[in-house]
């Protein structure tokens, strides 16, 4: 989600020159323990995020195919055709959601990261340009970020989520627009998995080589992470990052002070009725970055320099996770229930019982947010 993003790279290059004009290396930051050699961490980290954002673009071009296929329907009324844009949608806004714990680097520098998910979405502009006739893929990469990306595919494909999640007849212009705007959004995904991968043409991808490179390579000469500290640095503030937006910012900005002052026009992911399952996947991005996912992730690391402190952010991380499926869950099995109406965030901002369930799970974000805080004095 673009709204108050926080801005990590910035941060964390700053403040790791900063550490390091008094510090040699990372043992030298906390004379208590030994130093950690990190390299083997990093390159599993940086091989887990470059997968990810493969998977990523893989499933951005099945949301593309899907509209196509819905725009070459021979009918408004395609209700098969639309539920298979609708699943791929869920498939990429997983993939997208489980890497917001590692906005750093081209997704952020490159502004990909509006291009594809800014919220709040102008539905009034929307409907000027669907209206329009929006129909070349050229015209739709011009359009405001307010009006393409995730929630524009999202609110044409459900719907306004007020009182269903779902559509079974879209007339051809606004196919037209769909499929002209996911391929904008393709593209843009397209961009980020190369910045990654291969070497980029420094004018469309702003490095000389993939970015993968610069961020397992630390080293003097890398002016992004001089050292290991700024990688893990990097990681950390990364996953704090949107420990704090999920808590005091998706969740309780629409949340309010009371049922009375809720605001459903702040729910991100709304038409859908997948903000729960959104917020679920974020800290699942957290727990890929903390755990790993083909190897060792920043756990390993930190147990080396204070075990208690990182084991309890083990165990945070899935008392988090159960906190936040257990808003949608309604069958009690532990899992979100996303068509549900009366479970979706949507709804449960407004519902006594529903207020108690999120309130719960931003005290637990809460808590996770202030032990990953105070693993910075660890690095």
């Amino acid at each position: 989600m673009q709204k108050n993003k926080f801005n990590v790279m910035g941060s964390v290059v700053v403040g790791a020159m900063l550490a390091l004009s008094g510090c040699g290396d990372s043992s030298d930051n906390n004379d208590n323990t030994a130093s950690v050699d990190a390299s083997g961490i990093v390159t599993d980290l940086g091989t887990d995020i470059r997968t990810a954002y493969t998977t990523l673009a893989s499933d951005a071009d099945t949301l593309y195919e899907a509209t196509v296929a819905l725009e070459n329907s021979q009918t408004d009324d395609n209700t098969t055709a639309i539920e298979a844009v609708q699943d791929a949608w869920k498939t990429a806004r997983v993939s997208w959601e489980s890497g917001e714990g590692f906005i750093f680097g081209p997704v952020e520098s490159l502004g990909i990261d509006p291009a594809v998910d800014s919220w709040p979405l102008n539905t009034s502009d929307l409907a000027y340009w669907t209206g329009v006739g929006i129909a070349s893929n050229e015209a739709a990469a011009q359009l405001g970020n307010d009006v393409r990306g995730f929630h524009a595919i999202e609110y044409l494909i459900f719907g306004d989520g007020s009182s269903t999640n779902t559509r079974t007849s879209i007339p051809l212009a606004e196919r037209q627009y769909l499929r002209a705007v996911t391929h904008a959004f393709k593209e843009q995904i397209a961009l980020l998995a190369d910045t990654w991968t291969t070497d980029g043409d420094p004018e469309t991808a702003g490095n000389q080589e993939a970015y993968y490179v610069t961020f397992t390579e630390y080293g003097s000469d890398n002016e992004a992470y001089p050292s290991q500290y700024s990688v893990i640095e990097e990681l950390l503030e990364g996953v704090i990052g949107i420990v704090d937006e999920v808590g005091n910012g998706k969740i309780a900005d629409p949340f309010g002070e009371s049922s009375a002052t809720s605001d459903v026009s702040k729910v991100e992911s709304q038409y859908s009725w997948n903000s729960t399952t959104d917020f679920y996947n974020n800290i699942r991005s957290v727990q890929n970055i903390w755990n790993g996912v083909s190897g060792s992730g920043l756990y390993d690391y930190f147990m080396q320099r204070e075990k208690t402190s990182a084991d309890a952010v083990t165990s945070q991380i899935d008392t988090a996770l159960a906190a936040i499926a257990a808003i949608s869950d309604n069958d009690g099995d532990g899992t979100i229930d996303a068509d549900v109406q009366a479970k979706a965030f949507r709804n449960q901002i407004t519902s006594g019982a529903g207020r108690q369930l999120i309130q719960s799970a931003i005290d637990e974000l809460a808590t996770l947010q202030s032990q990953l805080e105070s693993l910075r004095g660890t690095i």
